[in-house]
């Protein structure tokens, strides 16, 4: 963008699809490589008859425009009627009030950018709704699951306590560790009986032959939680079927619970030595350190639940228990864990 003469303008290559109008005007005097090489007196000269042109057609001049046949000598019908009805609508920009305004060229840009970015909105929103056509019934089966436990409250679907205590634990199975919470799962447990209970949440691995045994020398008080816990998991299991979820709920179950390390994260918490551990288990060491991280990130997202919830008890359980874990070995300076 360059000045001349006070005027501002702007020297463009146009494809021939940008070409608005064709108007008659004698251009004897015009020297095109003049104005290409910056032929101050060209460009001005160049300008002024532009202006001139253009304001006489604003004006009324429609005898400018050239004529479909004697002057293009158009043969086609359809290249004939495009051309009319274009120039149909150049005469319509007469009739606008911006045509006499000083920053018609400003707000052209600023009317053209936003129509762009109107398109492109349009765009998006399409292929949104081509990707959310196949998203949506599981859309509205998981909402279903949320109005059934309480998550969200029918019709408006606002956020119900459950749901803004559910939106902090992201470490694990949110329904189910939002569940344990509100049911109370956790409220009678010791600090270590309830980390091996959420220990559960966050082991991925599988359970092996011998766990179930293992558990016969945990306290019967946390014996019967885990039971319960496996309960609760079943019965969410069961009301994702009702609401037309696919996954059966046997298959959620083992996808959200497993029981391996529960026999381990008790003893940790109870003091006993990392090596005496390992040796107890088929579970390698690098996976319980990392499940007893994970767990302790848990803990810090179970406080953050209980302080939405105003639950004190919850608060001090799970602060206990994160220290009885966060000692020794694994949570060692110089560990490296991947």
């Amino acid at each position: 963008t360059r000045e001349t003469k006070g005027r501002v303008w702007s020297l463009l290559e146009a494809p021939a699809e940008d070409v608005l109008a064709l108007l008659r005007g004698d251009m004897a005097g015009f020297d095109g490589r003049a104005v290409l090489a910056d032929d101050m007196g060209m460009i001005g000269e160049t300008i002024d008859f532009l202006s001139r042109t253009w304001g006489s057609f604003l004006g009324g001049g429609e005898d400018l425009l050239l004529s479909a046949k004697s002057d293009l000598r158009l043969q086609d019908i359809d290249d004939i009627q495009y051309y009319m009805k274009l120039m149909e609508l150049v005469g319509q920009i007469r009739g606008f009030r911006c045509n006499a305004s000083s920053r018609l060229f400003e707000q052209f840009r600023i009317i053209q950018a936003k129509l762009k970015i109107g398109q492109r909105i349009s765009e998006l929103r399409h292929k949104l709704s081509d990707a959310s056509l196949h998203q949506m019934p599981e859309f509205h089966q998981r909402i279903a699951v949320l109005q059934t436990f309480g998550y969200v409250t029918a019709p408006h679907q606002l956020v119900a306590m459950k749901g803004r205590v559910g939106a902090e634990l992201q470490s694990c199975d949110e329904l189910l560790a939002t569940e344990m919470i509100f049911r109370g799962l956790l409220s009678s447990l010791r600090p270590e009986e309830a980390i091996a209970l959420m220990s559960a949440l966050v082991f991925q691995g599988k359970e092996g032959p011998g766990d179930d045994e293992d558990l016969g020398d945990l306290p019967v008080a946390l014996q019967d939680k885990i039971q319960d816990l496996r309960d609760l998991a079943l019965e969410l299991g069961e009301a994702q079927k009702l609401c037309g979820m696919e996954l059966p709920p046997e298959d959620y179950v083992r996808g959200a619970l497993s029981m391996g390390l529960v026999w381990v994260t008790y003893e940790w918490a109870l003091g006993k030595e990392f090596k005496e551990i390992c040796e107890g288990t088929e579970v390698m060491e690098g996976t319980i350190v990392r499940t007893i991280i994970r767990l302790e990130e848990c803990c810090r997202e179970f406080k953050d639940a209980a302080r939405v919830m105003g639950n004190p008890s919850l608060l001090k359980l799970m602060e206990e228990a994160s220290f009885m874990i966060k000692r020794d070995v694994i949570f060692a300076a110089s560990l490296y864990v991947v």
